[in-house]
């Protein structure tokens, strides 16, 4: 808690989902509050306990050396240790997003946090993966215009979440405060842009490509197995480590500027700028010199400052 509260990262991240999802439980802190933590009793621990640890709940993967029997055994053992129990609620769809709009939180720092959200589609839905190459390659572009054109980003990362009950967009950087305004404004644009446009050709090969070669790479330990076992389970996937890839392989540019335009809006955006208050600038001029004034991410001592 202590950590979240000074990182000036996590409060705008806090932030932004109390936007997106007001009322709802993935708008809390995954840590609670101090008021939150005092206020629970051993007795309510216990309850949760009882009812959240039992085999209703239970999701068993293993991976490793061992057959398919082993395995059964192995799970059915964990299993009949645990109580029984009923399994828990599901968790409720969000209903209600917050109206688009900007959020401003004054903080010293020498940098400003930039967030964008927006709704989007769930994992399991047919859009994902063609939403996903899409922000891979939005990501390209952002990268492109804002670090490598105008040095005003050092990572910035368009990117969907994979939670069970609603699905997000977001865009995430770090800039100069003095140019916030300017950039959040040129990230809308280009993204309406991307709306209205699609992906060139050539981004799209190159998505490819780079997928195909960086895939590998994704499942070659057990622990990485495992966490795709997981997505598969709790998302209703299909059980191949490799479908998305396959799937992603297969798209074209008909496919993905479509499912961009089912789900997203260019003017749906919930925004937070966490920063210093300081007069705005325009946005520099690209130059080929722009990533040696390249805003540098600031030291722990700076980020860590409320």
């Amino acid at each position: 808690m202590d950590r979240e509260e000074q990182s000036h990262a996590a409060q705008a991240q806090k932030a932004n989902l109390g936007q997106l999802f007001p009322d709802h439980g993935y708008a809390q802190s995954l840590y609670g509050t101090r008021a939150g933590l005092t206020a629970i009793t051993r007795t309510q621990v216990q309850d949760f306990h009882r009812e959240a640890y039992a085999a209703g709940n239970a999701q068993i993967t293993l991976v490793g050396d061992l057959t398919e029997e082993e395995a059964q055994r192995i799970g059915a053992q964990i299993s009949a240790a645990l109580p029984l129990g009923p399994a828990t609620a599901a968790i409720q769809p969000v209903t209600s997003p917050a109206a688009p709009g900007l959020l401003r939180i004054e903080r010293p720092s020498t940098q400003a946090y930039l967030r964008l959200a927006q709704p989007s589609a769930l994992r399991n839905s047919p859009d994902y993966v063609a939403l996903q190459m899409a922000m891979r390659i939005f990501t390209n572009r952002l990268t492109n215009e804002l670090r490598e054109r105008r040095g005003l980003a050092y990572r910035v990362e368009a990117d969907l979440s994979a939670l069970q009950a609603q699905g997000w967009l977001t865009i995430e950087l770090q800039t100069r405060p003095e140019q916030a305004d300017a950039v959040l404004a040129h990230i809308k644009t280009m993204f309406n842009d991307f709306l209205t446009q699609g992906p060139t050709q050539q981004e799209l090969e190159d998505s490819q490509q780079q997928l195909t070669g960086s895939a590998p790479l994704n499942s070659a330990t057990n622990a990485q197995i495992l966490r795709q076992l997981y997505a598969i389970s709790t998302q209703n996937l299909p059980l191949d480590l490799d479908f998305a890839t396959q799937a992603a392989l297969k798209l074209n540019l008909v496919s993905i500027k479509n499912a961009l335009n089912r789900h997203y809006h260019a003017d749906q955006w919930r925004a937070v700028i966490l920063g210093p208050k300081t007069d705005q600038q325009p946005l520099p001029a690209p130059g080929e010199s722009a990533t040696n004034a390249m805003c540098r991410v600031p030291d722990m001592q700076q980020q860590s400052t409320t």
